[in-house]
């Protein structure tokens, strides 16, 4: 059986609210958030403890975090979305 690649989930939350919208995103583009999210914060938290507890970022940090510099201006993170994995069947 071939190994599905690791997703993470990023909450949609378009006017800096609270929402349950959720889209997931490559590990590569996982990976570039979390440079950033590291950057600010360090390494007291691990990438896959805030995937547990709902999803690794929401939309308004992206997108603060583009302002402040710590991700590239034009960093797309729809550009990473991919389909839900499929379920394995039985």
């Amino acid at each position: 059986m071939e190994e599905q690649p690791k997703t993470y989930r990023v909450i949609v939350n378009p006017k800096g609210g609270y929402s349950d919208e959720k889209v997931r995103i490559s590990e590569e583009g996982a990976l570039l958030i979390w440079a950033a999210y590291t950057k600010l914060f360090g390494r007291a938290q691990t990438m896959e403890r805030r995937e547990s507890r709902g999803g690794i970022c929401y939309t308004s940090e992206i997108n603060q975090w583009k302002k402040d510099g710590q991700l590239p201006a034009d960093f797309d993170y729809t550009a990473y979305i991919v389909d839900e994995p499929s379920a394995p069947t039985p």
